[in-house]
């Protein structure tokens, strides 16, 4: 789509409507969407709800005798792009970068071939690796608050790829393993989100429904242009105020309605966001009844039928009576002249030629314009009266000319997003008459005199009439509620410039409001070691107002330091575990108006190194020669040096580029070459090494590990030959890189000092015919993970009476606790308890992640880390376990799992060692008896209803009257309170808490009359909801309260009284003084759809309502 400037495109939109019948188009773009989606992607690492470090090793081609290993892997936020994106769906494209983590291409062995590591390489933020997927915007309405969310669920990309692999194919596969994890999490981990609409506001603007699409700009679509991926999220808002949707957006429906400016110094654009608000919503709600009411005469407007041109008002009906007249020329005894008015005289606003009309439109100077031109006639009568005589009649219709041009521009008051009309001082309002069109009166020797008392009659009547326009007041719109729905983490749509060529183009940036700020850089990646210092942006408190904080993500001991002026100093290379970690750094500053925290972060990733080759490692068969080609990257500016250390080969440099060329002579059989090359960033003096592995002969014997992904200095690892054979049965030697292996056990002990990145241990067996060889490619480096053990003497569960059982509601939790405990003097690292999982026990699948929702209706088990509210299954003993007897050193890890589904499941545990080894809790045949296995149990929840046994009331004895007489007919004003209780078979059962579905408040007027004023007005409150002043609130819905503002006798906002535990109250206050008001009894004359939550999770539904007509008293309606 094409993009055009300001003024360019109120051009195009002038004399239109281009909503399509919408009452409002929000438009955001990329560069805004992407910050949003940056923000809430460092925010989550404040609270725990972020993608760990990825390790895996999928499967590359479908006989799985090809796979990619990964360890640490690090994904950055998504961002969307819109190069696929039409208006005919809400698709992007989102892309995240990864920016570290180590990768190995293994080949498995077999009988016929043997087992190779065929490249492998550490990944940095600038090498360019992606996951690509396609994914739709959506929109998702909680079924409990009616609040409609936009959100992006990257566990519903489609089309996934990942180009850490080259093959089409392996891409795909590779893009599906990532999705699995995806969905692996729980659904506030993967969802972020673009803005909230609240569906139940009051206000005339306030959302009722929408539709999201994407749209892309014509450089969007080019891959050659800088701008390729341009666009902008577009969403179609139905209002309260309108009971239809609009049409369904097609692709050229729409113009691209961001304008294009820049600044003309920095180059910066100056729009991100824009909100058309349609010419019918202005016109027909706002400005017809603001008008009609201020002129008066009963006048009435009538709008153009179309959602495709702009509105225009024309006047059908009105105008003002003007008092009739008789003027004498002349009179005697036998003769009179007179001229007067031929019956009635009136100035109408209406006339049958439209362009006479009154109108209101918007002109082509893109403002609102009041106009009114033409004549209007007013019939006249000239009598001769003389006695005995015929009198002597002359008619005709005399023009009274009205000029009315009053223009009224749109702009923005210091109020946010307020629009007000100004009035232009240019603004015309004249009048003239002609009273003697036809020339009959210029006869008369004194018509001069005639005129003037013509005039003196009837000019003042008119200018009286005129006073109205030049006092004319157009209403402002506040759009705020509209303006204000797409944007999370404390931004808004700031909006700056507003036009009116039809409909209302409002154009400004998405930024945070001015109590909020950010840091500057967002999301830096730096060396270890290295310092960074962070600006504060959208704040103009001075640094030592803000207090700076550090915290680690990826272990307790890779924590930088920040100093009171926000800069940043990673720490030290030997604190880093693996090739990457994450510190969270953030300001802090006490907002001095209101007195609340205000905070921003910023994500810091600090890398090993700030040069890496890809790929690092990489084999050629020397029976099947090819080039290598190698890349390198860097954090500093280059350029690079490129030196090989052999002439083994050739090495071609092409900048950050070098292909190399493997010697064309064979090696002799059964060799193995390390070819070395060192790569130097020379800006910085930064260096790294790529080693190429040259293969002579056939290496049919398979090793285990094919590839060690990391050795510390003086580290072990255990080398195993193929099974069943023994290590001494075979000639091992180290014959590339360091180290020294024993050839009775195969334990390889790395060098006490590491100068080579890779070690490659060789073994060989002879026979009668021939030789046999195999290999073991060992990553060496003072960084790598490596674990404190070899093997476990305990992994399993702890186990009670009864196993693991829960409602199967998704809420209530039982806990499993695992216990693990290494052999020897070693410990589990940090990492290492963080990996350890619970998975189904046959299939290994791990089990999913529960959100804060619970486990979704009709799925099995998920697990979480976190102890929720509700509690234990109620099994029926009183007596306690004994507390577990654990040995020192051992272990646990707690577990607490739920389920929606009435499912039993078997589950065991799995832990990812720092060697990259997996380990289960059942390997073999281990069963429930050995606790290697644990087995879920499932309930049924209570049924509910009275056949079920279930009963929601307010008790026996009716309300409380807290404040009022008794009697209700003497007060007015009273407040009462009702006590929900909730019984199960007869026994009261605890409520924990409850949700309403919709309104959480209602109210009723005595009777539907404009001038009615008695009302009542519903609230609640639970027990342990306090204020700050350990108050308990009672709720009145918020959407209520803002029609109440500025209203005496508000409803109250904390509980008298003590509620008794495990009951809920709702509060009937009766009130006066609040007219009625048709908005409010629209949405709120309704009775109360209540979710209540025992003390297990079970839910039950209750409605509560006014006890009939009667606003007096609560009653249950109903209830499932």
């Amino acid at each position: 789509m094409t993009t055009y400037s300001l003024n360019e495109l109120t051009n195009r939109m002038n004399g239109k409507s281009v909503t399509l019948g919408w009452d409002a188009v929000v438009f955001m773009n990329r560069a805004k969407v992407n910050s949003l989606l940056e923000q809430q992607y460092i925010t989550r690492f404040n609270r725990d709800s972020f993608l760990k470090r990825i390790f895996g090793a999928p499967s590359m081609v479908p006989d799985d005798s090809e796979y990619l290993e990964m360890s640490g892997l690090i994904l950055s936020h998504p961002r969307l792009s819109f190069e696929k994106a039409s208006l005919r769906n809400s698709r992007a494209t989102a892309t995240m970068d990864i920016v570290s983590g180590t990768v190995s291409y293994v080949r498995k062995g077999s009988g016929q071939v043997p087992g190779a590591i065929l490249y492998s390489y550490v990944v940095s933020v600038n090498q360019g690796y992606t996951l690509t997927m396609d994914i739709d915007l959506t929109a998702s309405r909680g079924t409990v608050n009616e609040q409609g969310r936009v959100i992006v669920d990257i566990g519903d990309g489609y089309n996934c790829r990942c180009n850490l692999v080259n093959e089409d194919r392996a891409q795909e596969t590779l893009g599906n393993f990532f999705k699995s994890l995806f969905l692996e999490q729980k659904p506030e981990d993967r969802i972020y989100e673009l803005g909230m609409l609240d569906l139940r506001d009051v206000d005339l603007l306030a959302p009722r429904s929408f539709l999201i699409r994407t749209m892309a700009t014509d450089e969007g679509k080019n891959r050659a242009s800088d701008d390729y991926g341009e666009g902008a999220v577009v969403v179609f808002v139905r209002t309260k105020g309108n009971p239809n949707e609009g049409g369904d957006p097609n692709e050229l429906a729409v113009d691209y309605l961001i304008p294009n400016d820049r600044h003309p110094t920095t180059g910066k654009a100056l729009y991100s966001g824009s909100l058309i608000l349609a010419s019918r919503v202005v016109f027909d709600w706002y400005v017809r009844e603001a008008i009609e009411r201020q002129i008066g005469g009963n006048l009435r407007l009538r709008a153009s039928d179309s959602n495709h041109l702009a509105r225009k008002l024309s006047a059908v009906a009105g105008g003002f009576d003007l008092p009739g007249f008789e003027i004498v020329l002349g009179e005697d005894l036998t003769s009179k002249t007179t001229l007067r008015n031929h019956g009635p005289l009136s100035f109408n606003l209406a006339d049958p030629d439209p362009d006479k009309a009154l109108q209101v439109f918007s002109n082509d100077e893109n403002n609102l314009e009041v106009a009114l031109q033409g004549g209007r006639l007013l019939p006249m009568h000239y009598r001769h009266w003389v006695w005995l005589i015929e009198d002597q009649n002359r008619y005709w219709d005399a023009i009274a000319t009205a000029t009315v041009k009053l223009t009224f521009a749109p702009v923005f008051s210091s109020q946010l997003n307020y629009v007000t009309f100004e009035s232009d001082a240019e603004s015309i309002v004249r009048f003239n008459g002609d009273w003697d069109p036809e020339e009959f009166l210029v006869k008369f020797s004194d018509r001069f005199k005639i005129f003037e008392r013509l005039d003196a009659h009837l000019r003042p009547s008119f200018l009286d009439i005129l006073k109205v326009f030049r006092s004319l007041d157009l209403p402002g719109l506040n759009v705020l509620a509209i303006s204000n729905l797409l944007f999370p983490e404390r931004n808004a749509l700031q909006l700056t410039e507003a036009r009116l060529p039809g409909d209302l183009l409002m154009v400004g940036h998405i930024d945070p409001k001015e109590t909020t700020f950010t840091l500057d850089p967002l999301l830096p990646v730096i060396k270890a070691g290295d310092k960074q210092t962070f600006e504060i942006r959208q704040l103009s408190y001075r640094h030592s107002n803000v207090q700076w904080s550090v915290r680690s993500v990826d272990g307790s001991r890779a924590l930088g330091v920040i100093s009171n002026n926000g800069e940043y100093e990673a720490p030290d290379v030997h604190l880093l575990d693996g090739s990457a970690i994450r510190n969270v750094v953030t300001a802090t500053y006490t907002d001095p108006d209101t007195g609340k925290e205000v905070t921003a972060s910023a994500l810091v990733v600090v890398v090993l190194t700030s040069v890496v080759v890809t790929p690092s490692m990489s084999l050629i068969p020397m029976s099947d020669r090819r080039d290598v080609r190698l890349k390198a990257t860097s954090l500093g500016a280059g350029p690079f040096r490129w030196t090989p250390r052999s002439n083994v080969g050739s090495l071609q440099v092409n900048g950050a580029e070098a292909v190399y060329t493997p010697p064309s002579s064979d090696l002799l059989d059964g060799t193995l070459k390390a070819v070395l090359i060192d790569v130097e960033d020379t800006s910085t003096g930064e260096k790294t090494v790529a080693t190429v592995l040259l293969r002579q002969g056939n290496f049919a014997l398979n090793m285990s590990p094919t590839l060690h992904p990391g050795l510390r200095p003086n580290g072990t690892a255990l080398l195993s030959p193929p099974s069943p054979h023994r290590p001494e049965q075979f000639t091992w030697e180290v014959v590339a890189g360091e180290g020294s292996i024993n050839g009775q056990t195969g334990l390889f002990t790395a060098p006490s000092t590491i100068t080579q990145p890779y070690s490659v241990v060789k073994i060989s067996h002879s026979d009668e015919f021939f030789d046999h060889f195999g290999y073991s490619i060992i990553h060496l480096s003072e960084h790598a993970r490596q674990s404190q053990w070899h093997a476990l003497d305990t992994f399993d569960f702890e186990v009670s009476t009864y196993p693991p059982t829960v409602y199967a509601n998704g809420l209530q939790q039982a806990k499993v606790t695992v216990r693990v405990q290494p052999a020897g003097d070693g410990e589990l690292s940090e990492s290492e308890i963080e990996s350890i999982k619970l998975v189904s026990a046959e299939q290994k699948i791990p089990l999913p992640e529960v959100g804060e929702d619970g486990v979704p209706e009709g799925n099995k088990w998920y697990y979480t880390e976190s102890e929720n509210i509700y509690e234990r299954y109620p099994h029926p003993t009183l007596s306690q376990d004994d507390p577990p007897k654990r040995p020192k050193g051992m272990v646990v890890k707690e577990f607490f799992v739920q389920c929606h589904k009435v499912e039993d499941l078997r589950v065991a545990a799995m832990l990812r060692s720092d060697n990259y080894e997996t380990f289960y809790s059942n390997p073999g045949s281990e069963g429930d008896a050995d606790r290697k296995v644990i087995n879920l149990h499932a309930v049924e929840p209570p049924e509910a209803g009275t056949s079920g046994g279930v009963l929601l009331t307010f008790g026996d004895k009716g309300p409380t009257r807290v404040d009022g007489d008794e009697d209700d007919e003497k007060d007015l004003t009273t407040l009462d309170y009702y006590y929900l209780k909730l019984l199960i078979n007869q026994r009261q059962v605890p409520i924990k808490k409850i949700q309403f579905v919709g309104n959480s408040s209602m109210v009723k007027w005595e009777s539907d009359t404009m001038l009615e004023d008695i009302h009542s007005i519903t609230g609640y409150a639970i027990a342990d909801d306090l204020n700050d002043k350990g108050k308990i609130i009672l709720h009145t819905d918020e959407i209520l309260k803002r029609r109440l503002l500025g209203q005496l006798n508000a409803p109250e906002e904390t509980v008298r009284d003590e509620i008794p535990a495990g009951e809920v109250l709702f509060s009937l206050q009766r009130r006066e003084y609040w007219r009625y008001d048709g908005y409010a009894k629209s949405d709120f004359d309704k009775a109360l759809n209540v979710i209540v939550f025992d003390k297990y999770g079970n839910r039950h539904s209750v409605i509560i309502g006014f006890d009939g007509t009667n606003r007096n008293k609560l009653a249950i309606v109903g209830q499932s």
